[in-house]
């Protein structure tokens, strides 16, 4: 089965811009806090702003007075006046596009013109285009309505900025028949055309579309409603649960776009669930690799793989032997803390990706268990290395298992910004690359080394960079769902472009470093082979800086195998190419 993903698919840049104004709002505002009606037309996210306090209000009348948000739809000079008046904070999150065409109308209705509006009756960015038409504006949504209508001389004509694009031309040509002297504003968003665009392209391309929105959403719903137009068999879900399994599987060939209301995480949960179709069709072997793969990144085995890989090379790299215990120690610690943070998460992102942590509470108590027996089992190994390094790894739990749990009493909240560590900002990157860096290199260091020299601070480094890339590289991928939930992050706090750059301004000193240490012997000279990693890391930059990383499970996985590839690069170098 090939599933063809639409670039378009997901936010808007007007949906967008409204969501980043909310949150922020709702980050540095004090409560209560309301959006205007529901901020975007998808039930999930709404249910998720809920839980933190952000209603959506629909009677201003009996609410107490707050911060208001205006919605990326806008509203009538009225009801701004009307909201003004009753003491709310309004805090303005109009799309450009809709605010440019409130101004259109604005000025041409102020001289003499009539307005025709071209869009949905009753929708909410027509009704607030409409209040600037000061009582000379009409709705229209077809031809029929065209010709009823009785206009003077001087009209105007624009259009809701999600109409479909045909539509528009048929009644704007209607229009011109009755009107010649109408003027024309194309006032659709670029970003609907694009998306409408690339939803019939996609469409003509397959078998079936899948179409991922909210059911009141008006452009999800146009987009439904034109590719069934070709006709196509289309599936309109607002959820992955909502997929029709059984019929999907008739078709080889599925495409799916979503309207600009959905999150990217509803939208990388369907593509999972079409890719468990794909799988029930592949051959035995391919369906088993996937299988395993993605078992490996549910369970957190694939990133404990990656500590057990990477300690590898750290301690080749140090000179060190690289004995069981030193690998399955570290290995045993990320496993464990992995398990018990993500479980302590899965309240957080309940509702909302990771896909793969909305699930954890089928399976809370095992997954407890299994955390608990691998931090024993990694203390009873160190314990066997010695006191200190028994001693190191006891205090590095307890500071994994305390990062994720509530410090501060929840009465104290108002005096107290952060009730967990993990609610500084940006404190999760920092902390995973130390963390990572320290079982990786500082237990190797207390079991065989008497003290710190150039070549341990070197390797120090290393894994530092890798897994701090790593890390913000997830951000990044999940930075959408971590907004909603109230987390920030590094990519939130400072912006993609801007973390992009800092991550490569980094990992270059990283790479030099590691060239230098080989050739002046600080290091052995595994250090030579392990700038691919550097490199790899690079390439997985550019494909996040131009959103070409695959989606759900499988980018998380390339970006991981970073981990793998230092060990097996490391491997190799020992067996064929070391030299001390």
């Amino acid at each position: 089965m090939e599933i063809k993903l639409a670039k378009t698919a997901g936010f808007c840049t007007g949906v967008q811009r409204a969501m980043n104004i909310l949150l922020d709002t709702a980050r540095r505002g004090k409560p209560p806090i309301y959006t205007f009606g529901p901020l975007i037309h998808n039930p999930q996210v709404i249910a998720l702003l809920e839980r933190r306090g952000i209603v959506a209000l629909s009677d201003p009348e009996s609410a107490p007075c707050g911060t208001l948000i205006i919605r990326a739809h806008g509203i009538a000079p009225k009801t701004r006046q009307f909201l003004k008046k009753k003491g709310f904070k309004l805090c303005d999150a109009t799309c450009p596009h809709v605010a440019q065409v409130q101004s259109i109308v604005k000025s041409h209705s102020r001289n003499g013109y009539d307005i025709i509006i071209i869009g949905d009756k009753g929708h909410a960015e027509v009704a607030g285009i409409l209040g600037f038409a000061e009582d000379r504006g009409v709705v229209v949504s077809s031809l029929a309505e065209v010709d009823l209508l009785s206009l003077g001389d001087k009209i105007c004509v624009v259009a809701q900025t999600t109409q479909n694009i045909e539509d528009f031309q048929q009644i704007t040509d209607r229009i011109l028949s009755r009107f010649p002297q109408a003027k024309i504003f194309n006032t659709i968003c670029s970003s609907t055309q694009k998306r409408q665009d690339e939803a019939m392209q996609i469409a003509h391309q397959v078998e079936a579309m899948v179409i991922v929105g909210g059911k009141n959403s008006a452009n999800t719903v146009r987009l439904a409603n034109m590719v069934r137009s070709i006709p196509k068999p289309t599936f309109h879900i607002e959820v992955p649960s909502e997929l029709p399994i059984k019929e999907l599987e008739k078709f080889d060939r599925i495409g799916v776009t979503a309207g600009a209301s959905t999150p990217n995480w509803i939208i990388e949960g369907v593509v999972e669930k079409l890719n468990s179709i794909k799988q029930r069709k592949a051959h035995f072997l391919i369906r088993w690799l996937l299988q395993t793969l993605g078992f490996l990144d549910r369970s957190d085995l694939f990133v404990a793989l990656g500590a057990f890989s990477i300690s590898y090379a750290a301690s080749l790299l140090q000179g060190i032997r690289p004995d069981f215990p030193l690998l399955i120690i570290p290995a045993l610690y990320v496993f464990a803390m992995y398990l018990f943070n993500h479980l302590m998460d899965r309240h957080d992102f309940e509702g909302c990706g990771p896909s793969r942590l909305c699930g954890l509470s089928r399976y809370t108590i095992l997954r407890l268990g299994m955390a608990m027996v691998s931090v024993v089992l990694a203390l009873s190994l160190s314990l066997h290395l010695g006191f200190y390094p028994f001693l190191f790894l006891l205090l590095a739990s307890i500071a994994g298992i305390i990062y994720s749990i509530p410090l501060i009493p929840h009465r104290w909240q108002v005096y107290v910004q952060f009730r967990r560590l993990k609610d500084i900002p940006a404190s999760k990157d920092m902390f995973l690359a130390a963390s990572w860096a320290s079982v990786t290199v500082i237990i190797p260091l207390l079991y065989g080394v008497d003290s710190v020299s150039i070549h341990t601070v070197v390797c120090f480094i290393f894994v530092a960079t890798l897994v701090f890339i790593r890390s913000v590289l997830q951000d990044i991928r999940n930075i959408q769902a971590d907004r909603i939930v109230g987390r920030e992050t590094l990519p939130i706090i400072i912006g993609q472009k801007r973390i992009e750059l800092l991550l490569f301004a980094i990992s270059l000193p990283a790479l030099a470093l590691l060239i230098a240490a080989g050739y002046f012997g600080w290091t052995t000279s595994v250090s030579y082979a392990l700038t691919l990693c550097i490199l790899f890391a690079w390439i997985f930059l550019l494909l996040s800086h131009y959103s070409a990383l695959p989606k759900g499970v499988l980018s998380k996985l390339i970006i991981d195998s970073n981990f793998i590839l230092s060990g097996l690069v490391a491997m190799f170098w020992n067996i064929f190419l070391y030299r001390s």
